[in-house]
């Protein structure tokens, strides 16, 4: 009996030790802050968020960071940042482009004998791909003759299609080579593939998808242009001027 006791006696005393135990990242109250957890009273059991101070450190952060803000030069570095991300934007994804001439009349300008011209969205994203272009899109191309400049026409035919051509294509017909297209305006006076043949798909520098200007043509582009003339590998000679 006398042994029991004694056990009982030796267990009792080692929990005592243990509840003697502290922890000094716990007990550090002056030093990372006060302990607050509503549900226990033992800080050495408690481990609040607010113990190691970090509220407190970020609501001083965000204090100083909100009066930074308002300092006029932090404002336009703030602002400088966005210039790059804009830069590449405009390079690789979309940009807007003015539309001059009546080559894409009546689909583009219809009112360019007023003087007025029509904004386009431009695509630049995946134009060079392969296939990617089609019959019938609008398109912003470099002037084969003159890289300077700019062009806007509508694609009549991809690579693998044969074109019967129009005056002053010096041939009646005209094989669109692989990674290349055939443009041509949607108004039959136009400067077009009939005049310097198929283009590279190199030269192409935007889709136009959709007229932003004026308001009250906003949308898409409409379907429109001369009549194809194309076949795929094959010969038309069933040809209509208009």
């Amino acid at each position: 009996m006398s042994s029991l006791q004694h056990r009982y006696h030796s267990l009792a005393a080692s929990i005592h030790s243990l509840q003697e135990i502290s922890f000094p990242v716990l007990n550090h109250r002056h030093a990372y802050g006060t302990l607050n957890t509503p549900h226990c009273t033992d800080p050495r059991t408690t481990h609040s968020f607010n113990s190691m101070g970090f509220q407190d450190w970020f609501a001083q952060k965000s204090r100083k960071w909100a009066a930074l803000r308002q300092k006029p030069a932090m404002r336009l570095f703030i602002w400088s940042t966005w210039i790059p991300v804009a830069i590449c934007f405009l390079d690789h994804a979309y940009f807007l482009g003015h539309i001059s001439g009546n080559s894409m009349t009546p689909a583009l300008n219809p009112d360019s004998n007023l003087g007025k011209r029509d904004i386009v969205l431009l695509q630049k994203f995946l134009i060079k791909q392969p296939g990617y272009l089609k019959v019938g899109d609008v398109v912003l191309l470099r002037n084969p003759m003159d890289p300077d400049k700019f062009l806007c026409k509508r694609i009549l035919g991809v690579g693998g299609d044969e074109i019967v051509t129009r005056h002053p294509y010096p041939q009646k017909t005209c094989f669109v080579p692989f990674n290349h297209v055939w443009v041509e305006g949607d108004n039959i006076h136009s400067f077009d593939s009939n005049n310097f043949g198929p283009v590279s798909l190199g030269l192409m520098h935007g889709k136009c998808p959709k007229v932003l200007w004026p308001f009250n043509r906003f949308g898409a582009i409409p379907d429109g242009g001369r009549e194809a003339r194309k076949e795929k590998l094959g010969y038309v000679d069933d040809v209509v001027e208009g």
